[in-house]
């Protein structure tokens, strides 16, 4: 517990940074299964010191999704919430990667809502071919979701959560993929790379 606690300060550390210095930044949290990478990401995004300037959470893991989002709007309901309000919240806070990407890339050419977002599962994002296959999107999903953020001009942070190895399925392109998005030389920010 002490050492997730550590972790969550250090890359709140991050933010705060990136905020006050007008940056864009990545940070790459890699672990083991079970090591606590999503439990730290879940404390960032519903932490008391993020509450105003909300981080979105979002993973590639539908069922996680759907059981997260199902926990939430049940917190909301007992914290007086009605149902609909409730759910429209949980969604909010945590989402589908592909639904975020959808939104972003084929409905609305601004910037997100969020400023920090926390990608769960991020060594399953996909490769260029496999958007392609499943999307029509000629481009890596890290590709996407870095042009996604650098639409806000001041700054921006994305935490992603990898788990080395865990790349399970066919298009899932792992921490290497992050690495040629962050190299490409279509940045059209700097990105500093924790």
């Amino acid at each position: 517990e002490h050492e997730i606690e550590a972790v969550c300060e250090t890359v709140q550390s991050y933010l705060h940074r990136a905020r006050d210095e007008k940056h864009h930044a990545i940070c790459l949290l890699t672990g083991v299964p079970g090591s606590g990478k999503t439990l730290v990401g879940l404390s960032l995004a519903h932490s008391a010191e993020n509450r105003a300037s909300a981080i979105h959470f979002m993973s590639g893991n539908g069922p996680l999704v759907k059981v997260l989002q199902h926990l939430f709007t049940q917190q909301g309901i007992r914290e007086g919430a009605l149902a609909p309000q409730a759910r429209i919240k949980a969604r909010t806070l945590i989402e589908n990667v592909h639904v975020f990407a959808r939104n972003y890339t084929d409905d609305d050419p601004g910037p997100p809502s969020n400023h920090a977002i926390i990608f769960d599962e991020a060594q399953r994002a996909w490769n260029r071919a496999q958007n392609l296959k499943k999307f029509k999107r000629d481009y890596s999903e890290p590709e996407m979701l870095l042009k996604i953020m650098e639409r806000h001009q001041d700054w921006a942070m994305v935490i992603a959560l990898v788990g080395g190895g865990q790349e399970i399925n066919d298009g899932e392109a792992g921490l290497e993929e992050w690495g040629r998005a962050l190299a490409s030389n279509e940045r059209t920010k700097e990105w500093r790379i924790y």
